[in-house]
């Protein structure tokens, strides 16, 4: 049985998976109390990523709103935003709370490696 990230294993990437921001969070080791880190009493190591891909609507916690506790945390790698909803006023919210880009559902790895190529160049 093909694994469900094939296509992204052969354009040269591995994928952690995490149901929502929250379960996100906690994979990191962030706990439940996101204000003492946000005051600097604990620091945080981020694992490298190629490129952080946050669904919109999830579970728990939305994608923006993780997407804002991973930057208040710290991380400045890169976090594409995805999204089923192309009102303009929800992609904004997503850049607006730290995404470097947001796309459309169905995603296209193609491009999408294109686009972490383009903004890893240096």
């Amino acid at each position: 049985m093909a694994s469900k990230y094939a296509t992204v294993s052969r354009l040269g990437h591995t994928v952690d998976e995490a149901v929502d921001g929250q379960d996100f969070l906690t994979k990191m080791g962030v706990s439940d109390d996101v204000n003492s880190y946000r005051n600097g009493e604990s620091h945080i190591r981020f694992p490298t990523y190629d490129v952080i891909l946050m669904d919109d609507n999830m579970p728990h916690m939305s994608g923006p709103m993780a997407v804002s506790i991973i930057r208040t945390l710290g991380y400045t790698g890169l976090i594409f935003g995805v999204t089923g909803n192309t009102d303009s006023s929800d992609i904004d919210n997503f850049i607006q709370k730290g995404a470097n880009r947001v796309f459309s559902k169905p995603l296209d790895l193609n491009f999408l490696s294109y686009c972490v190529d383009q903004e890893t160049v240096t």
